[in-house]
């Protein structure tokens, strides 16, 4: 199991996004650069606000895990906590209902913009519940682990973008 955010998970991540026929179909429908904030939370193992942004164009997904700086760049940019972030990411959150419950908020762009997408976030979220089937959160580990884990973020942040 690859832990989120590390080089490894980036692998993990490439291979079930090329076996997945959903996510390909979805980049194709969808063209936008947004960015999903985690807000920090030191007890999982997030001192920093984690901000996954996806570049959606032309049939292709590029993601950063991104500075703050650069996620402001981003058209779109929703925020959630950890605990939201990690239960849509993982299919037990529905990104709809948590939307109208307030645990996500729309902080940089406009949420009619977004609407039209509404019939391709199923398949999306669906793509990234499978990408994520895998993967060992932050919360999930040991102290120890945790502090490999920040050390990998970062080389991965320094990355800078990723195909998938």
């Amino acid at each position: 199991m690859a832990v989120l955010g590390t080089k490894a998970w980036i692998e993990s991540a490439r291979k079930a996004y090329e076996a997945n026929p959903d996510m390909k179909e979805v980049a194709k429908a969808m063209t936008m650069n947004m960015c999903m904030k985690m807000v920090k939370k030191p007890e999982a193992g997030l001192d920093e606000d984690l901000n996954i942004v996806m570049d959606i164009k032309e049939g292709a997904i590029v993601m950063k895990f991104a500075s703050e700086e650069e996620a402001k760049k981003s058209s779109y940019v929703i925020s959630m906590d950890y605990d939201t972030g990690k239960g849509m990411m993982t299919g037990k959150v529905d990104m709809m209902q948590a939307f109208m419950g307030g645990k996500v908020k729309m902080m940089k762009g406009n949420m009619m913009d977004l609407a039209k997408y509404a019939g391709q976030m199923p398949k999306m979220m669906g793509g990234m519940s499978a990408m994520m089937a895998d993967t060992q959160w932050p919360d999930e580990l040991s102290p120890d682990e945790r502090g490999k884990f920040k050390k990998d973020l970062q080389e991965v942040i320094a990355l800078g973008e990723i195909k998938l």
